[in-house]
């Protein structure tokens, strides 16, 4: 499961990087918008523009790197 993966990154970047969650079931326009067709579906903006999109869920040591990359 990627939940607790999400959970524990989430928490090796304080202050450095913003995890949030959207729950495409209930809130559907922002998954439309994304054109979300896989869940999990990843999605990392520097400086309000995306610069990365993954369908599928990493492992650990990817989301890692991915965050990264980019803080």
């Amino acid at each position: 499961m990627f939940g607790p993966i999400f959970e524990k990154v989430s928490k090796d970047f304080p202050l450095k990087a913003l995890f949030c969650k959207v729950k495409t079931e209930d809130e559907k326009t922002p998954g439309a918008r994304m054109s979300i067709r896989c869940i999990p579906t990843l999605i990392a903006f520097k400086n309000a523009k995306e610069v990365k999109y993954i369908s599928g869920a990493p492992d650990e040591t990817s989301l890692k790197q991915l965050v990264s990359q980019f803080i």
